[in-house]
């Protein structure tokens, strides 16, 4: 009884290597995130950046403002996303409010939050 367990355990470990080992070959499952810009709020507890995720030839873009805090768990707010490669400008106006200006239209927004972390998000469409 214990070889055949023992044996069970070891098929189930070589297709687990094995299935990593094509994951990676394949690329299966992978996205790759470009970050075009990344400032802290004044107060240096937030850090806001804009970017970019591209997820392969099945799927499109899509712009997006994520806000992030914390030192050792950090946490993350998704504050805009948007369809597609628009231009987008964040400024932090002071340490609770982060103006973030973007040249998409209006049916391009997948998601707005108003505020994020306790900061106010302000949107302006350019």
């Amino acid at each position: 009884m214990q070889g055949l367990l023992l044996a069970l355990g070891a098929i189930v470990c070589f297709a687990g290597a094995g299935l990593l080992w094509l994951d990676s070959i394949l690329g299966v499952g992978t996205c790759e995130t470009s970050i075009f810009s990344s400032n802290h709020s004044p107060d240096g507890t937030v850090a806001a950046r804009i970017q970019m995720t591209d997820c392969g030839a099945t799927t499109g873009y899509s712009r997006v403002v994520m806000l992030e805090s914390g030192r050792f768990w950090k946490s993350e707010c998704r504050a805009l996303a948007l369809d597609g490669e628009p231009n987008v400008i964040m400024e932090w106006l002071s340490d609770d409010v982060l103006k973030i200006v973007h040249f998409a239209a209006k049916a391009d927004i997948i998601g707005a939050e108003n505020v994020c972390f306790g900061r106010k998000i302000e949107l302006v469409q350019g």
